[in-house]
């Protein structure tokens, strides 16, 4: 299923990840086949006239209120968020900071893909960060998802202050 695998890492391509069908809709479940743990991923797809995205929001237990991004990749999407309908073709992003907002989008184009992505919102204001090894100190003023810290620390060995 994937190229590479490694204690620290996984590479593969979208199309090794195994494509389950339902409804007409192809779902990718990029979180479960690549052990992905710090937040929800998976890569929806769909032909013209069938749901993309599923009509819901992230209320459930199983979400625990999450903020979710999508990205079309490929193909078009109407996506209705409360009511309002938003085109989107690729390379276009949607954020819906409110778990509560109701969403769903349906495919304009065949071969319509759409990569979601969420995670808990829990965001915190960061004051200053440390380069590891120097003294150089950055100031950080916005705000930022609990797995953005742990990401800042991973790639740039910065740790920020608490």
């Amino acid at each position: 299923m994937v190229s590479d695998v490694s204690e620290q890492f996984v590479a593969t391509s979208l199309n090794e990840v195994p494509l389950h069908v339902v409804d007409g809709r192809g779902v990718r479940l990029l979180r479960r086949e690549l052990g992905i743990r710090a937040f929800g991923t998976n890569l929806f797809l769909a032909d013209a006239g069938k749901t993309v995205i599923n009509e819901h929001n992230e209320l459930l237990d199983v979400t625990r209120g999450h903020e979710e991004i999508y990205l079309v990749l490929s193909g078009s999407a109407t996506f209705t968020i409360e009511g309002k309908e938003v085109v989107a073709h690729r390379g276009t992003v949607i954020v819906v900071h409110d778990p509560a907002a109701s969403r769903a989008a349906m495919a304009n184009e065949d071969g319509t893909e759409v990569l979601a992505i969420g995670g808990p919102c829990g965001c915190r204001k960061l004051g200053s960060v440390r380069y590891s090894g120097g003294s150089s100190l950055v100031a950080v003023e916005s705000l930022l998802h609990e797995f953005e810290r742990d990401l800042i620390f991973a790639v740039f060995g910065v740790q920020a202050a608490a």
